[in-house]
């Protein structure tokens, strides 16, 4: 055993000698130099690295994205980013028709436009007329007709261009010259410029949305009956269109130039388009659709106001000039309007012949006398004239041909008389004894 022991102590002391005397690994001793010094030791390059193989400290397993929870959006691809939709600084323009730019056929007056609401004059059968301190009416009323009010403006047509409206150029055609007759086929050429149109176009869909703010009046003869048409509003999708706007104003008759009250207002579909674009280059051209009437909802409110009749066809010299003209939206600055359409070009049209029938209301006896200088009409309207349907005023209190009928009557009636009176003389003489 103890032979044993020293063996094993000599082993471990002999083991113990050669981990002190061991060189220093290669890490450890620094290179030698010719000069016999040692160098600094440098760390040691890692190695080169697979353009493949994923940067350090970057997971090569990652688990599948999970989808965006509720109330989390999705982060969006700049290069997938949809374009803004919206517009603003939109324009609506539209002159209704040609008889809404023409003169009337009572005399001295005429159909037009204004921007705003005229007010209310009070009574039935006032019409518009100037004074010093501007337009009043004809009861002394004042009226307040304006080319522009807030977006709304009336513009005027001179052969060029389109200017702002003056009263003067109410009655007068795109030269100048005074409107001579109701049937002359010259117009003022006024256009309702609603300005400043805000909403969304989506050429990829073919959708359009556009809704404008403002006001303006529609006056026929000069006033006698009216209606207020705001706040319009343009919707085109899959090809067609549809433009919407509210009117309000008062009742009126041609019977009885008495009767006034106010109407109240109501959104109504004033035009529909079978055939509806987008603008490309800023214009758009809409073509109404006309089947001898306006909208059943245009023409219940008329009804209601009294004036249907002139937006439907009847069988009078003026039907050729109810059918609506072109609507144009304009969405660039730099685009200009297209010129007014003349009233054969546009009436040759196709219509749609979807739209109902126009209501069966009383139709116009006789055509209207001539027409006398507006200078010398009073400004009170037409004395001595009665309403003769949508052809304007006659005169006197009954029609030429209900007059004759009435000779007619009393001349029978006395000839009748005479007679009787010729064969019971001739009778009584032969019955008479003789003396």
């Amino acid at each position: 055993m103890i032979v044993l022991r020293r063996v094993l102590v000599a082993l471990l002391l002999t083991g113990l000698l050669a981990v002190w005397v061991a060189p220093a690994s290669a890490e450890e001793i620094p290179p030698s130099v010719p000069d016999g010094s040692t160098a600094a030791p440098t760390p040691a390059e890692p190695p080169a690295q697979d353009p493949a193989a994923p940067e350090a400290g970057t997971p090569t397993d990652q688990a599948p994205e999970e989808p965006a929870g509720p109330g989390t959006e999705a982060p969006v691809d700049p290069g997938t980013e949809q374009p803004d939709l919206t517009v603003a600084g939109v324009e609506l323009r539209w002159g209704l028709n040609h008889e809404s730019n023409n003169r009337a056929f009572a005399p001295g007056t005429f159909n037009f436009f204004a921007a705003g609401k005229v007010a209310d004059p009070g009574a039935g059968g006032q019409t518009l007329t100037t004074a010093s301190g501007g337009a009043i009416w004809s009861n002394g009323r004042a009226a307040g007709w304006s080319a522009s009010s807030g977006n709304v403006s009336i513009e005027k047509w001179n052969t060029q261009t389109y200017q702002a409206a003056t009263w003067a150029g109410l009655s007068t055609d795109e030269t100048g010259a005074t409107i001579p007759s109701p049937t002359s086929g010259k117009f003022s050429g006024h256009q309702i410029v609603f300005a400043n149109g805000t909403g969304e176009i989506d050429p990829l869909a073919g959708t359009m949305s556009v809704a404008w703010d403002g006001d303006a009046t529609v006056l026929y003869y000069s006033g006698m009956t009216f209606f207020y048409l705001s706040d319009p509003q343009l919707e085109i999708a899959g090809g067609t269109g549809t433009l919407t706007a509210e009117l309000s104003g008062f009742t009126s008759s041609m019977e009885d130039l008495t009767q006034w009250g106010p109407v109240a207002p109501r959104r109504v579909t004033v035009a529909t388009f079978s055939s509806a674009t987008l603008p490309a280059d800023g214009v758009a051209t809409l073509r109404p659709d006309y089947a001898g009437s306006w909208p059943a909802e245009f023409l219940a409110f008329q009804e209601e106001a009294g004036a249907a009749a002139y937006w439907y066809q009847s069988g009078g010299s003026a039907d050729a000039l109810k059918v609506p003209l072109d609507v144009t939206v304009l969405t660039s600055p730099d685009a200009a309007p297209p010129v007014p359409p003349v009233p054969a070009g546009h009436a040759s049209q196709p219509v749609n012949s979807v739209l109902p029938a126009p209501p069966r209301l009383p139709a116009p006896r006789l055509a209207a006398p001539a027409i006398a200088p507006v200078a010398a009409v009073s400004a009170a309207g037409p004395p001595g004239y009665r309403s003769a349907g949508d052809h304007g005023w006659m005169l006197g209190r009954t029609p030429v041909s209900d007059q004759l009928v009435w000779w007619l009557l009393a001349a029978g009636l006395l000839t009748m008389t005479a007679s009787t009176a010729t064969v019971s003389a001739v009778y009584v003489r032969r019955l008479r004894p003789s003396a």
